[in-house]
C-alpha cells in the first residue's frame, strides 16, 4: 500500500477506524472521512506514521463528499482505494412501528452515502484506469434482519450496487467488492444488543481487516462484483469463479 492514495469513510470508530490504522501501517496515504469530530483525532494519531487529511463529513450530502474526494486529489494526484464502512443502524422494532424519517435516514446515510462517494470518486479511477472499491453490507444483506428493516433493506441495496458498479468498471481496472464484516465488538453490535436483535457469533476485528487489505491489493486483482463474508476463503477465489458465487441471487429448486 505504499503510497497508495485511500479513502475510507465511518474512519472515526469501529471498523473504519481499525481499517485507517492498518493501512496507515501499511504506508497507504489517507483520506479519513466521517461526521464526528473524533476523525481529527484519529488521523492525528496516524500522522507519525504516514500523510493524512481528515475531513468531518456527511457522506449522505454530495457536496461535502466531493470536496473532500477534490482535496485529496488536488493533494495527491489520485484516489486508489476506496473504503465505505460509513453506517448507521436507523431505527429497531417491527417496520410499521418504526419512524419514516428515522427510516429514510438510514438509505439516506448507508445507501445514497456509498452512492455519493462511489460517485465522487470513479472518474478519477478511469483516468487512471485503476482502482478498488470496498462497500460495507451487513448480514442484514444476506438475510431476513427482523426488527431492523431499514437497515437490511438500504445493505441489500448496497451490495447489488456494487455488483452493477463492478459490470460498468469493467473495461477500467476497477474492481468492484461488497462485503459482510461479520458480527464485530463495535458500538454498533452492541445498539443491536441492546435493541433485541440476533447476533449469530462474533468475530475478531483482524478478520474485516484483512479482507480490506486483500482486496485493496493486486492479489484481489481477478475478484470484482461480489458479496465476501470477512471469513469466506477469498484468497483462493479463481479467475474463473462461477458468476453466480458470492452474489447475491434467486435460488430455484
Amino acid at each position: 500500500m505504499t503510497d497508495k492514495v485511500v479513502c475510507i469513510t465511518g474512519a472515526s470508530r469501529g471498523i473504519g477506524r481499525a481499517a485507517a490504522e492498518a493501512f496507515a501501517e501499511q504506508g497507504a496515504r489517507l483520506l479519513l472521512l466521517a461526521r464526528s469530530e473524533d476523525v481529527v483525532r484519529v488521523a492525528d494519531d496516524l500522522r507519525s506514521q504516514t500523510e493524512v487529511s481528515a475531513h468531518r463529513c456527511d457522506v449522505a450530502d454530495s457536496i461535502q463528499v466531493e470536496s473532500a474526494i477534490d482535496a485529496a486529489v488536488r493533494k495527491w494526484g489520485r484516489v486508489d482505494v476506496l473504503i465505505n464502512a460509513a453506517a448507521i443502524l436507523g431505527p429497531a422494532g417491527d417496520m410499521w412501528t418504526t419512524s419514516p424519517d428515522e427510516w429514510f435516514d438510514t438509505v439516506r446515510v448507508n445507501l445514497f452515502g456509498t452512492y455519493n462517494t462511489m460517485r465522487a470518486v470513479l472518474p478519477h479511477m478511469i483516468r487512471n484506469n485503476s482502482g478498488k472499491i470496498m462497500n460495507f453490507a451487513g448480514g442484514g444483506a444476506a438475510y431476513g434482519y427482523p426488527r431492523f428493516t431499514a437497515y437490511a433493506a438500504s445493505k441489500v441495496a448496497v451490495v447489488r450496487i456494487s455488483e452493477t458498479v463492478a459490470q460498468e468498471c469493467a473495461g477500467y481496472n476497477i474492481q468492484v467488492n461488497s462485503i459482510a464484516p461479520g458480527a464485530i465488538d463495535t458500538e454498533m453490535l452492541r445498539a443491536v444488543r441492546a435493541a433485541g436483535g440476533e447476533v449469530r457469533s462474533v468475530g475478531t476485528m483482524d478478520q474485516p481487516v484483512a479482507l480490506l487489505l486483500f482486496l485493496a491489493s493486486t492479489q484481489s486483482d481477478h475478484i470484482t462484483g461480489r458479496f465476501i463474508h470477512a471469513k469466506d476463503s477469498y484468497q483462493e477465489f479463481l479467475a474463473d469463479l462461477p458468476a453466480d458465487t458470492y452474489t447475491l441471487r434467486r435460488v430455484q429448486p
